[in-house]
């Protein structure tokens, strides 16, 4: 076996297998906001981004679930690198 199945019961969340990593992509075109051992930390990263592009309206992985400031953090990094927030 490879490793975990290209797809995964998450939002945004895929199996990388040159990384070996679960990646987490984002928008059109698709931002990757990072990789990840854990699919679970990985859609809740997803979540993260979700909540930062479109508000209340995101479609989550945890809707009920908690939005860690780490997670906030590095998402609004990458979303502002790929240009999809302002500076």
């Amino acid at each position: 076996m490879t490793g975990p199945p290209s797809k995964t019961k998450y939002r945004g969340v895929c199996w990388h297998a040159r990384n070996k990593r679960y990646r987490v992509k984002i928008g059109h075109p698709g931002v990757t906001i990072g990789y990840f051992d854990d699919a679970e930390e990985a859609a809740r990263q997803y979540d993260a981004a979700a909540r930062i592009l479109f508000g209340p309206d995101a479609v989550l992985n945890f809707p009920f679930g908690s939005d860690r400031v780490e997670h906030r953090t590095r998402a609004m990094t990458k979303l502002i690198r790929a240009g999809l927030l302002p500076a």
